[in-house]
C-alpha cells in the first residue's frame, strides 16, 4: 500500500516537503438507534520527503483513517486534516488535505 500526499493551497496545488502526518485509525461504534461514536487510535507518524510525498505500508484494507497534517514552521500554511479516508489493498492513493494560508 502506498500513499501519496499532495497539500494544495486555496488556489494552487503545491506539495509541501517536511510536513508531519499523524495517522490515526478511526472506528465507528453505533449503540441502538443513537448516533455513532468515533474513536481514534494513533497508528504513527511520518514526514513528507523533499518532493512532498510519503509512503504508508501494510495498511489494512477496509479500515478508516484520519491524516492530520502539520506543515513545517517555515511554511505559509496552517495545519489541516483529511477527514476520514480508506485505502484499497495494493494501490497507490493520492490523498489531499487542503491547508489554508496563515
Amino acid at each position: 500500500m502506498q500513499g501519496d500526499r499532495t497539500v494544495p493551497s486555496d488556489t494552487t496545488r503545491e506539495r509541501v516537503a517536511g510536513a508531519t502526518i499523524i495517522v490515526s485509525r478511526e472506528q465507528r461504534d453505533s449503540v441502538g438507534n443513537g448516533p455513532a461514536t468515533v474513536t481514534s487510535v494513533l497508528i504513527g507518524s511520518i514526514s513528507t520527503d523533499a518532493r512532498g510525498e510519503f509512503e504508508l505500508t501494510r495498511v489494512p484494507a477496509g479500515a478508516y483513517f484520519r491524516l492530520d497534517v502539520t506543515p513545517p514552521s517555515t511554511s505559509p500554511y496552517r495545519a489541516g486534516t483529511s477527514g476520514t479516508v480508506s485505502f484499497a489493498p495494493d494501490t497507490r492513493v493520492l490523498a489531499v488535505v487542503n491547508l489554508t494560508s496563515h
